[in-house]
């Protein structure tokens, strides 16, 4: 069988790349599309090892979890090596299930067309087979996406207004179950706002200087460091179901997009169930 390295790196590229996507969409990462280019690029390069003979199966494993690694290093931005083996481990779930339906093709079908060696797999496509079917993965992938997407509940989605001195703000926000920070101090829940939207209160120094800023430490599976935070004069959260309001919250600047900039703020779950125990600020709408 003819192996044509030009097809055998476009293919696996292809394929990397949409791994790559599914895998940061599960753990929630943030999608850069260089980065996940490149990341599918040098996965696609490495797939020339199909060529070499006479690899032993250890060094083929060692080998491939090293460059796994590597992909998964250059297609996400890394936030501490709790946050990596998320990443390498979705990485890896997503491809063991590509593989297993490569396995089955192998075993039911057994085209003259596929091959198999060292771990990597080669279709004898021609070129407008291989776009067709980039274009097949790439409508799969937005579906499955759309699926994922579907799962988020209607009763995670609210718009809130943030008012400090003269100026206000709105954002749509993400409720986030497994969100518990708070202000080691004062106890206070802390709603995450992305930097461009607080960007808005703090167009001048006056206002600056009466955020007055601090820092608070936090910890999340993606590592550990400090948040600036301030008290705003009032909070307003509000959805198809709630309306309230509270000044019993800070404010804080979030490190990453949310959700991939769909969102641009995150609320902890204490902030719901402070505002519906306090029933003179929560309004439930019928």
């Amino acid at each position: 069988m003819v192996i044509y390295a030009d097809v055998l790196i476009i293919l696996n590229t292809y394929i990397n790349f949409i791994l790559l996507r599914l895998s940061g969409y599960f753990v929630g990462a943030e999608i850069n599309r260089l980065r996940l280019f490149s990341g599918a690029l040098a996965g696609g390069v490495y797939s020339l090892i199909i060529l070499a003979d006479g690899m032993s199966r250890g060094v083929s494993v060692i080998l491939k979890i090293a460059v796994s690694a590597l992909i998964v290093i250059i297609s996400f931005r890394q936030h501490g090596i709790r946050y990596f083996l998320r990443c390498f481990l979705s990485f890896y779930t997503v491809s063991f299930v590509f593989a297993g339906l490569m396995l089955a093709l192998w075993i039911f079908v057994s085209p003259d067309t596929m091959m198999y060696n060292n771990g990597e797999v080669y279709f004898g496509f021609d070129t407008m087979t291989l776009l067709v079917t980039a274009t097949v993965c790439y409508g799969l992938l937005r579906l499955i996406y759309f699926f994922i997407e579907k799962r988020t509940a209607k009763a995670s989605l609210f718009n809130i207004e943030i008012y400090f001195l003269d100026k206000v703000i709105s954002c749509r926000a993400l409720l986030d179950s497994g969100n518990n920070l708070r202000d080691y101090f004062t106890s206070l829940p802390v709603i995450l706002v992305s930097e461009e939207k607080l960007r808005e209160l703090m167009q001048d120094d006056i206002t600056r200087e009466k955020l007055k800023v601090r820092y608070i430490p936090f910890s999340t599976i993606g590592g550990e460091g400090l948040v600036p935070v301030f008290r705003p004069d009032r909070v307003r959260i509000y959805s198809v179901s709630s309306d309230f309001e509270t000044s019993d919250v800070l404010i804080g600047q979030s490190r990453t997009r949310i959700k991939n900039g769909e969102f641009e703020a995150i609320l902890p779950c204490d902030v719901l169930q402070e505002g519906k125990i306090n029933e003179n600020r929560f309004i439930a709408k019928n």
